[in-house]
């Protein structure tokens, strides 16, 4: 794909597996095919599950790791969509040193980091990496940190981004975005996080939960449904953490009382700044609680 996302060159042949998949584009990458900032695209037809993909790598079910072995990649469904299903056996997506896109028409469901007693990123687990969502859901995944997608921050202090501009987070157990310290979320357009932690298993931050240090902008997208036992039904904002809302709705979320229903924010240097958007109609506890 050109760098305006615009389809160039002849298709590559049909793999099997995702993993055949991205031998093929580890190849041509290394060749020099993808030259002038152009991305790689995969089409995800049907259901790759566990049993399609072993043996697994990074205890996930699709692994993108190491260090100039790809070109930027966009991940998206076929026609009829495609699916990623970790069948509760292992994580759907784990992304080290590299770029991704998760667009249209593709769904990353069950994935379980507790099934290889790891805590972090049922859905996708980032490290050294960004990653784009325009499109597709993570849905029904578990996680005891990150149950859609966890945002790391590794020991060389290299950080992760994720901005999320469409698509659906839903289902999660578990915090549905978790931002280790330093590393950064952005929430806009029509992304959708809703419906994550109401089995009562997440603490704090049932949206989306930020650690010290680490930033969350939401200029857009709506937060909604979401529960927390603790503090964050929306979102948790812990010491020197920061949220910044320029627009967006964080709505029917649910927290015990003075725990934020909407917007939970620690009292030891975090920072909520409000310039737009809406916190409203909350259950269970002042929206804002700081």
């Amino acid at each position: 794909m050109s760098d305006s996302d615009v389809p160039q060159g002849d298709p590559a042949g049909k793999a099997q597996t995702v993993k055949e998949g991205l031998n093929q584009i580890r190849s041509a990458h290394k060749r020099g095919a993808f030259a002038g900032n152009r991305k790689a695209l995969m089409v995800i037809t049907g259901t790759i599950n566990a049993a399609a993909e072993a043996p697994l790598s990074n205890n996930s079910l699709v692994s993108i790791s190491g260090a100039g072995n790809y070109p930027p990649l966009i991940l998206r469904g076929g026609s009829s969509g495609g699916v990623l299903d970790g069948e509760n056996q292992a994580r759907v997506l784990n992304v080290t040193n590299n770029t991704v896109t998760i667009a249209e028409g593709l769904s990353l469901t069950r994935g379980n980091s507790k099934a290889h007693n790891e805590n972090y990123g049922g859905g996708v687990y980032l490290e050294q990496s960004a990653l784009t969502m325009t499109g597709g859901s993570i849905s029904d995944c578990t996680a005891e940190y990150g149950s859609g997608v966890f945002i790391f921050e590794d020991k060389q202090s290299l950080h992760s981004s994720f901005n999320m501009t469409g698509g659906t987070i839903s289902g999660g157990s578990g915090s549905a975005v978790y931002v280790d310290q330093h590393c950064s979320f952005t929430l806009s357009g029509a992304g959708l996080i809703t419906g994550n932690g109401t089995d009562g298993s997440t603490m704090a931050g049932g949206g989306v939960q930020i650690e010290g240090y680490g930033k969350f902008v939401m200029d857009g997208g709506t937060i909604r449904g979401n529960k927390a036992s603790a503090t964050g039904g929306g979102v948790n904002v812990t010491a020197f953490a920061a949220f910044t809302m320029n627009g967006g709705i964080i709505t029917e979320n649910t927290a015990p009382a003075k725990g934020g229903s909407g917007v939970f924010v620690s009292q030891y240097g975090a920072v909520f700044t409000k310039n737009g958007g809406t916190v409203s109609g909350n259950f269970g506890a002042p929206d804002i609680e700081t």
